[in-house]
């Protein structure tokens, strides 16, 4: 019996440990993403409770903390959203080494789960104000849009307990009714507001449960909320933030991977909704701090995005009937920066949307950008069927590889076309503007022609005799081009050529780096988690290139 349970408990004890050290390992690899998610989650809980533990009347009750807390939770969200969004910020703060520890590098991937968030959080906070609006003693419709003027409704209301007599919410009625009179005032009403109200409603209040962002201790802030309709400032929060819900709800639908791949225009176009709900938050949100700043920054990237080349020329260069080259007329405006990338259009075509394209560093005889573009939808359909054309460009941007600078050892993996990017790091260590101590490149691909975009950088390559930089390609099928074969002869040591698809756990295996390399992947979803999962096996990090 002891031997039954000693060859049945050793199996699941060693699975147990194995389950343990993988997590351990996957944490040690990804503790800065943990590290700013324990952040952030620490951040929105105290956020909540902040606004929870809120108790200052006797009509608090649990739809009123719910809806105050998500509120309170929401400011941090609402700050964290609009990180993919500054383009430019995010590119200054590429260059500095303190940005790789910065969450700025999967900002999308943030900003996705952000969204997620922001919906649900959003859709909690308005549905409890809704029903804690339904639990007050006043009609319904009349507090949500704000028919009676601040004051008197939310000393019937919400402050109904404070107010020492009922004389004086007539009192302040009649002083509204008659036209808000400032001698009335300072003889009347300032003496009950005094009594009532200003104990809690002063800038300089220290009151346990204060409301120092809303004074009523003069003329001026008790006139200000003197006004009912859409003048009244309930009117202004209840409005502007069901529209931001609405906003929401339609961006957060329209963000769906089932709308976002088949109507990528209508998941773009709502984006742009955003811009709208930074305008609403600013009438919603009475803690003008936690938004003016984002709001400022927001409003610098639609300016500094307004910057752009209009009406480049473009000639089109088609390498087969699924690829092209794009020749830019651009001469050194634009630099060729490795892992950055540019925004085109053109206002020839029905799609006026920007579209992003990785700069490969690469050049024609005049200097001007090459880049590569391949047939995938209506937008490079038409781009095809042209041979000149003219295009608008703006960037360039850092790209979630462009951090590779920090780095002194690089594992570049790319599926397809996704090597744009590996080609510009590649392109920067062979012409000297990067200077890693290592790097290994390995390519992914099923058609064999994408190779002639490789054929600069393999002779500038083994023209520089570089030793601590390698090329390993997998070629799906077909065979390879004579010129590439020739060279992989001579150059083993440097160029490697394979058939079929790479074996990552296999291959990392094999590698031998004298400083812990970090992956950066781009292409295809499976390959990209094929080569992550084999990297954090090994512990290694990686980065995801991602559009």
């Amino acid at each position: 019996m002891a031997f039954y349970y000693k060859n049945a408990i050793s199996p699941l004890l060693l699975s147990s440990v194995k389950i343990m050290l993988s997590i351990i390992q996957f944490m040690r690899i990804n503790y800065q993403a943990y590290l700013w998610f324990f952040t952030l989650v620490s951040f929105i809980v105290w956020q909540f409770y902040i606004g929870w533990v809120c108790n200052s009347n006797e009509t608090t009750n649990l739809y009123l903390q719910f809806a105050r807390g998500l509120a309170y939770s929401l400011l941090i969200i609402l700050v964290l959203l609009w990180l993919p969004v500054l383009r430019n910020l995010n590119t200054v703060l590429s260059t500095f080494k303190v940005a790789y520890w910065l969450p700025i590098k999967h900002a999308k991937s943030l900003h996705k789960w952000l969204g997620h968030v922001i919906f649900f959080a959003a859709i909690g906070h308005g549905v409890f104000y809704l029903f804690y609006f339904d639990s007050l003693e006043d009609d319904f419709i009349p507090i949500i849009m704000g028919s009676e003027n601040d004051l008197v409704r939310s000393m019937n209301t919400t402050m109904y307990e404070f107010v020492t007599e009922d004389e004086s919410i007539e009192v302040v009625q009649d002083w509204v009714d008659q036209g808000r009179d400032v001698i009335v005032y300072h003889e009347i009403i300032a003496p009950i507001f005094k009594e009532d109200c200003t104990k809690c409603h002063n800038p300089d209040s220290t009151m346990t449960y204060a409301v120092t962002n809303i004074p009523l201790n003069t003329y001026d802030s008790v006139e200000s909320l003197s006004y009912g309709g859409v003048q009244s400032r309930q009117f202004r929060i209840n409005i502007s933030g069901i529209s931001m819900l609405v906003l929401f709800i339609i961006i957060w639908c329209c963000s769906l991977k089932v709308i976002r791949e088949k109507y990528f225009n209508i998941f773009r176009a709502t984006h742009k909704l955003g811009y709208f709900i930074a305008i609403l938050s600013l009438l919603h949100i009475p803690s003008m701090q936690w938004i003016v700043a984002p709001c400022a920054l927001l409003l610098i990237e639609w300016i500094l995005n307004r910057f752009k080349y209009k009406n480049i020329t473009a000639n089109i260069e088609k390498i087969n009937e699924q690829f092209l080259l794009l020749n830019l007329g651009l001469d050194k405006k634009i630099q060729n920066k490795p892992g950055y990338y540019i925004q085109i259009r053109s206002r020839l075509f029905k799609d006026k949307q920007w579209h992003d394209f990785s700069l490969t560093g690469l050049t024609n005889n005049k200097s001007e950008p090459l880049i590569k573009i391949q047939k995938t939808g209506k937008w490079t359909k038409q781009l095809f069927e042209q041979d000149s054309i003219q295009m608008d460009v703006r960037g360039p941007w850092s790209s979630p590889v462009a951090f590779s600078r920090h780095k002194k050892s690089w594992l570049l993996i790319s599926g397809g076309v996704g090597v744009t990017p590996m080609l510009s790091l590649l392109h920067g260590v062979l012409t000297g503007i990067r200077h890693p101590k290592q790097v290994k490149f390995i390519w992914v691909l099923r058609e064999p022609k994408l190779l002639n975009w490789l054929q600069p950088l393999v002779k500038l390559l083994i023209e520089k005799s570089l030793p601590h930089v390698k090329i390993i390609i997998f070629l799906t099928n077909k065979e390879y081009p004579d010129w590439l074969m020739q060279i992989q002869k001579n150059q083993t040591t440097h160029l490697i050529l394979n058939k079929g698809r790479p074996d990552f756990d296999e291959l990392f295996t094999s590698f031998e780096f004298v400083f812990k390399p970090t992956i950066f992947t781009c292409g295809p979803n499976k390959l990209m988690q094929d080569a992550k999962s084999a990297g954090t096996k090994k512990g290694w990090f990686t980065i995801s290139e991602q559009f």
